[in-house]
């Protein structure tokens, strides 16, 4: 199945989750992080529950120290 994470084409199983996407891409522990799927944010608590579609649009946005 074909999903876009921050708009590059990824390949990925078929009615994957959120949290398992995140582990692939090793993303589990990354504080700061927010996500969203097709323009709508994923809580962190909803992660595990939110199936991905083909051609779902992800965006993952990480936090950055510094000023």
């Amino acid at each position: 199945m074909v999903i876009f994470i921050n708009d590059e084409k990824k390949i990925v199983e078929q009615d994957i989750v959120v949290a398992t996407l995140l582990e692939e891409l090793k993303l589990t522990n990354s504080p700061g992080m927010a996500l969203a799927v097709n323009n709508q944010i994923v809580l962190q608590q909803n992660r595990a529950t939110t199936i991905l579609k083909e051609n779902d649009k992800v965006l993952i946005i990480s936090a950055a120290k510094g000023g």
